[in-house]
């Protein structure tokens, strides 16, 4: 029995000083707003202060966090176009003050709240993966408010198959919130190479790209039991 006791110790501390660690390497890059009773991470950039600029919003998919659309398209828009980068409910540094169960739905009425406080009125969407299924509902939301939608390797239908094992057990209730906090730290830094290898295949992973999107912060507890969520319910919804 002790050492079983000690074997969740240990866990449950390297689990802690990861977690710490992972934050330190990766401060947020832009501003902690609350709405909605909520932290929510946004990067704003271009059109400063320019009434009537088109404003771009991107949302990423599963696994991830704003840096991955922001690597993927800055530098790609001229200046006078607004973008907004966010962090998904639950991602990043956004809270995810939602329930385990929260629809693609749900999200997007967090984040066209978002875009209320923001100021911008009306904006293109730009969705990836399960980021797609959220700008396809805030489209269907608001639809005088998303003037336009960019889906990209988009999440909006059903699949045939199941996500992975550890997804599915950090979803549970009570069993997959300590699965979160004891093994799922230690379990994902040993497969995630495998995994972005699988995602990226067949071409290879771009250089450096864990270190460039802070993966890291995807395997603190509170991220890894939001992403399982997500994507355990999303054939569902």
């Amino acid at each position: 029995m002790q050492l079983y006791i000690l074997i969740v110790l240990l866990l449950a501390a390297y689990t802690e000083v990861r977690r710490r660690h992972y934050t330190r390497a990766n401060p947020p890059a832009g501003r902690l707003m609350q709405v909605e009773g909520a932290t929510v991470h946004v990067v704003e950039e271009g059109a400063q202060g320019l009434s009537g600029a088109p404003v771009v919003l991107f949302v990423h998919g599963a696994s991830g966090n704003h840096r991955d659309l922001h690597l993927a398209f800055e530098g790609q828009f001229p200046d006078y176009i607004r973008r907004v980068y966010l962090d998904r409910p639950g991602l990043g540094y956004s809270e995810r003050r939602l329930g385990r169960r929260a629809s693609p739905r749900d999200q997007a009425r967090r984040l066209l709240a978002v875009m209320t406080e923001l100021g911008h009125s009306s904006f293109t969407a730009v969705g990836h993966s399960f980021g797609a299924a959220v700008v396809a509902a805030m489209a269907l939301e608001a639809p005088s408010r998303v003037t336009g939608l960019a889906l990209l390797a988009p999440a909006t239908h059903p699949w045939n198959g199941q996500v992975a094992w550890y997804y599915r057990l950090a979803a549970l209730p009570i069993i997959g919130w300590l699965f979160c906090r004891l093994i799922a730290l230690p379990v994902t830094e040993r497969i995630a190479p495998a995994s972005m290898r699988h995602v990226f295949a067949p071409d290879p992973v771009p250089e450096d790209y864990d270190r460039k999107i802070g993966l890291g912060l995807l395997f603190r507890p509170e991220s890894f039991r939001s992403n399982a969520c997500d994507l355990a319910a999303l054939n569902r919804h």
